[in-house]
């Protein structure tokens, strides 16, 4: 999963949150069957603002998940790292895995 940025304005619920899942090779993932969960915290903190909420498979056979915000995820103004956590058979794998790829979500303020 390459470095990915998704844009949102504080207290909006849309856009979604929807990413491929891909391996460090940049290879989708098949989610079929998988559990996922999504998470995000401020990039200056390190509490969770989002903890292992559930998320929608969009296309299980390329990785294609989303997150919807929701209630009070976007309401303050920050720079967020995100993260799914994939659970296939059991076992958790979480995308992006390294520093080299990340999901930064950006919360800007309303003007009023």
């Amino acid at each position: 999963m390459a470095t990915q940025t998704i844009s949102i304005k504080q207290n909006d619920l849309l856009p979604e949150f929807e990413v491929n899942v891909q391996d460090g090779d940049g290879v989708n993932v098949d989610v079929t069957g998988a559990t996922i969960v999504f998470s995000m915290k401020d990039v200056k903190s390190t509490t969770l603002k989002i903890d292992k909420q559930a998320v929608t498979i969009v296309t299980a056979l390329t990785g294609r998940v989303k997150y919807s915000p929701t209630g009070t995820d976007t309401d303050t103004p920050a720079t967020y790292l995100g993260e799914f956590q994939v659970t296939i058979g059991g076992k958790p794998h979480t995308f992006p895995n390294n520093e080299d790829n990340r999901l930064f979500i950006i919360v800007t303020p309303e003007l009023g």
